[in-house]
């Protein structure tokens, strides 16, 4: 009887109103804009990708679109780890080495950019990185970061909107409302020559 507002849940119970994004949509143009650049090794950093549907999400989008262009994304090259300066050394070690990383979390994706810089790895000329949420700290990393861009003002305001209307009347339907992602491109991914 207490009404909820959901926001970013993949939840199975259907009596639920939820505000999400299209966290697929946000793989698919991080996969596309790394291929547009010409890049042909893929990686996959994040942590709790197995506890988070919204991290699967972006990684099947992701991994979808490789796949359907003709590449591929090896279980080898997504790292699920808690430790992200783990990830990157396991990254860096990597036998067949890739040069475009999705880390679908911008704060993720800025210490990654930070830790190889610091073992002397240039960004984006020898690891190109696309985040996701486009928090404002995209724009004062260095390089400046690329990433998938969501309205975060836009579903406090649906959540908050589908909140009181569900409080005036508790026999609203339930819905799934799924906000449109974008991608802005800054200066951490290079072009590749072919």
């Amino acid at each position: 009887d207490i009404p909820l507002i959901f926001t970013d849940s993949y939840s199975s119970v259907r009596q639920v109103i939820n505000v999400g994004l299209d966290d697929y949509k946000g793989g698919v143009l991080a996969a596309r804009h790394f291929i547009e650049y010409g890049h042909r090794e893929f990686a996959f950093l994040c942590s709790c990708i197995q506890e988070s549907q919204v991290n699967q999400q972006r990684l099947a989008g992701f991994a979808d679109t490789l796949e359907a262009a003709g590449f591929s994304l090896p279980e080898s090259h997504i790292f699920d780890t808690l430790d992200l300066r783990q990830g990157v050394e396991d990254l860096c070690a990597l036998a067949d080495p890739v040069t475009a990383v999705f880390v679908p979390i911008d704060e993720s994706a800025a210490f990654v950019m930070t830790y190889l810089k610091e073992k002397g790895h240039r960004i984006p000329e020898d690891y190109s990185i696309i985040g996701f949420d486009d928090f404002p700290l995209c724009q004062y990393v260095d390089p400046p970061l690329t990433t998938i861009a969501q309205d975060v003002c836009q579903k406090a305001q649906y959540a908050l909107d589908l909140l009181f209307q569900r409080l005036r009347d508790n026999t609203l339907p339930t819905q799934n409302i799924v906000l449109d992602v974008e991608l802005i491109s800054r200066k951490s991914v290079a072009r590749v020559n072919l």
